[in-house]
């Protein structure tokens, strides 16, 4: 999938046009690239969140900020529970709560895209204001 950004207007039609023919390319050798779904739907979002700018951007904070705080007192909880001990106080059960977090970060970040490329929109009209 190759990545190219144009400062010519954005249009659905020309973005799945570009889409499907950057998906179906051929390399050297006329062999057709392989790559996962998620691997396309990632760079499909992540080229329309680039289109969209600041407010893409201001709206991928504040998911990845209510994520964050959500996953850190769910863990919290969930060691507190388990262990009867702070995560804090013991550093290998704060370092196993912060690996936990991380790994489910990066396993839901086309979801966090995806609602940042929805809300961009709306964000944008906030931030005119």
């Amino acid at each position: 999938l190759k990545l190219s950004f144009r400062p010519k207007p954005w249009s659905a039609r020309r973005v799945l046009a570009t889409s499907c023919a950057d998906m179906a390319s051929s390399d050297d050798n006329g062999k057709e690239k392989e790559q996962g779904l998620v691997a396309k739907l990632v760079g499909f979002v992540r080229k329309k969140a680039a289109t969209m700018g600041a407010s893409a951007f201001v709206a991928y904070l504040m998911i990845d900020i209510v994520v964050y705080a959500f996953a850190l007192v769910a863990a919290r909880e969930a060691f507190l529970r388990s262990t009867g001990n702070e995560p804090w106080a013991d550093i290998r059960g704060f370092l196993l709560v912060l690996g936990g977090i991380w790994a489910g970060n990066n396993a839901t970040r086309p979801l966090r895209l995806a609602g940042a490329a929805a809300g961009a929109p709306l964000v944008g009209r906030v931030l005119e204001r």
